[in-house]
């Protein structure tokens, strides 16, 4: 059943369901009934947040057996938390599926990781690994690091700020407990909320890890797209990821200076490459992060980056910087 403003009467209609997945859609009428599919196939129970689609995502949901709420384009951290408040009012706990994902067809899957968190020390969240489709059908399985699966947890909170790539929000449970505490994504992160929200799950109390494959990602075409946009959006976002955890500890900010340097070197390749460069504003942000993270831009990075000054101009027909 759609429906674009009550909770109550969304929150009503399961009220025993000890868990929702929760999926965000934004035009995602090609992919959807699929992630839909892998959620009911395992006996659990679908939300989907349509976050302002012009396609018809929502019907398609609804038709698929989903629970719709819909609401104006807010982004992807505004819809899970959409979601969220479902899980508080109904003392759920919460997975996390994006629209183009599919929960993995296993008995160690969502099922086993969900029940982590009635373990015994009562993780605050959960997450394994992730198998990733290729566009030629290849599949690469991305599993978190073995001393995490071993002990059974993350080893320390400022972990989940570094660059381990196995980090995504698609297939991270986050228990009752967590949610009533009030545990949200921060809505201003489009890029790497899903390390900010585990990293402050982690003083809530432990975050489980296990060594089994959660979801089955798809490399659709819009993923694949490095956009100017797109990249910039993941610079500014790492930026406020370490202003806002830099300053707790030595942990954070080494952490924090490997992830910034790594993705501000990444965004000026690929902009040079398409012949762009870092906004000027963005590019003395990150600076100044770095500096706060003890860090510096390296020479690598600022190659790439005059690169792509040279390269706008060229294309604009203006002198070539210095």
């Amino acid at each position: 059943m759609m429906d674009s403003g009550s909770l109550l009467i969304q929150s009503a209609e399961t009220p025993d369901s000890p868990a929702i997945v929760i999926i965000p859609a934004h035009n995602a009428a090609r992919t959807i009934a699929r992630a839909i599919a892998s959620v009911m196939n395992q006996g659990l129970a679908a939300l989907v947040v349509d976050d302002g689609s012009t396609d018809n995502t929502a019907s398609l949901a609804d038709a698929a057996g989903a629970q719709v709420l819909t609401q104006l384009n807010s982004g992807p951290g505004a819809a899970r938390n959409r979601g969220l408040a479902v899980a508080a009012a109904r003392g759920a706990h919460a997975l996390f599926l994006d629209a183009d994902d599919e929960l993995a067809r296993s008995p160690d899957g969502a099922t086993s990781l969900l029940a982590l968190l009635d373990g015994a020390d009562s993780p605050a969240a959960a997450f394994g690994g992730h198998e990733q489709i290729q566009a030629n059908g290849h599949a690469k399985h991305n599993l978190p690091r073995a001393q995490w699966v071993s002990a059974g947890r993350l080893a320390h909170r400022a972990d989940a700020l570094g660059t381990d790539a196995v980090f995504c929000t698609t297939g991270l449970a986050l228990s009752r407990r967590a949610i009533t505490d009030g545990l949200r994504f921060d809505e201003r992160l489009w890029f790497g909320e899903d390390r900010d929200l585990i990293y402050r799950a982690a003083a809530i109390a432990s975050v489980a890890v296990t060594g089994h494959i959660i979801v089955r990602k798809h490399a659709e075409a819009d993923r694949l797209t490095a956009s100017p946009r797109r990249t910039a959006r993941w610079l500014s976002d790492v930026c406020l990821l370490a202003e806002l955890h830099g300053p707790a500890g030595e942990a954070e900010r080494a952490a924090l200076r490997e992830q910034l340097s790594w993705v501000l070197k990444n965004t000026c390749r690929v902009l040079a490459r398409q012949g762009q460069c870092v906004d000027t504003a963005l590019w003395v942000r990150a600076s100044r992060a770095l500096t706060l993270i003890g860090g510096s831009v390296s020479i690598a990075t600022r190659k790439w980056c005059w690169l792509g000054r040279l390269r706008s101009a060229r294309a604009r027909g203006r002198p070539a910087p210095r």
